[in-house]
């Protein structure tokens, strides 16, 4: 058998199972209304000998880009919040607070000066996590999630030894023992504080990569994968693990990604269309990056980035009367890592969507070279079966 013939067998073996199975940055006020205003970047000047920054794309916007920024400001009566620059895409992107109540109006002004590249609203997004409280009993030493996965026949050919995944989500608990060794770099774009120990993000990492080996917990769908954690959402006042994020925290971490050799993006969260984030992922495709988002059962007319052309849409097993394009995978009380050190059982197609990440994993270890057309194809014809 050769490996064309192997991964086809593999993933139809693992999609049958699944088929039967910041601070004030972020939040603003009340009174304000937020705008993420994109100014065009302007051609760097290199002098010989002069150094060259690596972190471009990784930080705060520059000196030149701010004060041509706060003109603008100035110019339509709005406040500089915060800039970030996104080279991916040649712009310097800034959140403006305005205090109109006319926005629609407001935006086609702010389009129409020649600095601005393009102008739009702040949208809010959240993670897709039931609502039910998660359970938190004692790890009872065995991992069930309903599907039937047999992890130990997929991990004797494929383990997604090496494939970077970037999870952008709540924070995650760094220093779990099912996590500790899988992690390759962690930032936070919600704010300056080291990365926050929160349910959501730890559960989806947990599903993802849990070491395999180790004596303790879970096992991850792609145990040898390497994980960056991406912070973009933050633990949302309700608890049950859910986390809001917006258009600018999500951007700042697909910009970071496009800047690195990332070969999957978990997006287990959702929200409104949004023309800023549509452009970033569509850069991620140019570069052969494969995108997974979560579907949303309550609203699916709010399911972006999974409705986004390109991207992996997955929702879980029980839910009913999906789309033929959505693939399904479990994502009913799936065990997995949870903040201090513990596992429980979560539920929602955040973790369908972080089930999906890892199989991607398997078949980039197995066939490197696949693209995210051959991916969407494997999984949408294996999963009508």
């Amino acid at each position: 058998m050769n490996k064309r013939q192997l991964l086809g067998l593999i993933v139809v073996v693992m999609l049958a199972l699944f088929t039967g199975a910041a601070a004030s940055v972020e939040r603003g006020t009340a009174e304000q209304a937020q705008l993420l205003v994109m100014l065009h970047q302007a051609a760097p000047h290199y002098r010989p000998g002069a150094p060259i920054a690596n972190n471009y794309g990784s930080g705060t916007a520059t000196l030149r880009s701010t004060r041509r920024a706060k003109a603008v400001a100035k110019k339509f009566g709005l406040s500089v919040v915060e800039g970030w620059p996104m080279p991916a895409l040649s712009v310097h992107c800034f959140v403006m607070a305005t205090q109109t109540n006319s926005v629609g109006e407001l935006l086609e002004r702010i389009e129409a000066d020649p600095r601005v590249e393009s102008a739009q609203s702040m949208q809010q997004f959240h993670t897709i996590a039931n609502n039910d409280r998660i359970k938190s009993d004692p790890f009872a030493g065995l991992q069930r999630d309903g599907s039937g996965l047999d992890l130990a026949l997929l991990h004797s050919v494929t383990t997604g030894s090496g494939i970077r995944v970037a999870q952008i989500d709540t924070g995650v608990d760094l220093e779990h023992p099912d996590l500790i060794d899988q992690i390759e770099l962690a930032r936070n774009f919600v704010d300056d504080r080291p990365i926050p120990n929160e349910r959501h993000g730890t559960a989806v990492a947990g599903v993802m990569v849990a070491r395999a080996g180790n004596g303790v917990g879970t096992i991850g769908v792609a145990p040898a994968a390497r994980l960056l954690i991406l912070r973009a959402c933050w633990e949302s006042e309700q608890g049950a693990g859910g986390g809001l994020c917006n258009s600018f925290t999500i951007a700042k971490a697909l910009q970071f990604v496009l800047k690195h050799d990332v070969k999957i993006i978990n997006l287990s969260l959702a929200g409104p269309s949004d023309r800023l984030l549509q452009r970033l992922i569509d850069v991620a495709f140019e570069r052969g990056i494969v995108v997974v988002g979560a579907f949303d059962e309550k609203n699916p007319g709010a399911s972006f980035p999974a409705a986004h052309p390109g991207v992996i849409t997955v929702a879980h097993t029980q839910q009913v009367d999906l789309p033929q394009r959505i693939i399904r995978a479990p994502g009913q009380n799936v065990l997995t890592t949870l903040p201090g050190g513990r596992w429980g059982f979560v539920s929602g197609s955040s973790i369908a969507t972080a089930h999906v990440s890892g199989l991607v994993a398997l078949i980039f270890d197995l066939k490197p070279s696949s693209t995210q057309g051959e991916i969407i194809g494997i999984l949408t014809r294996s999963s009508m079966r």
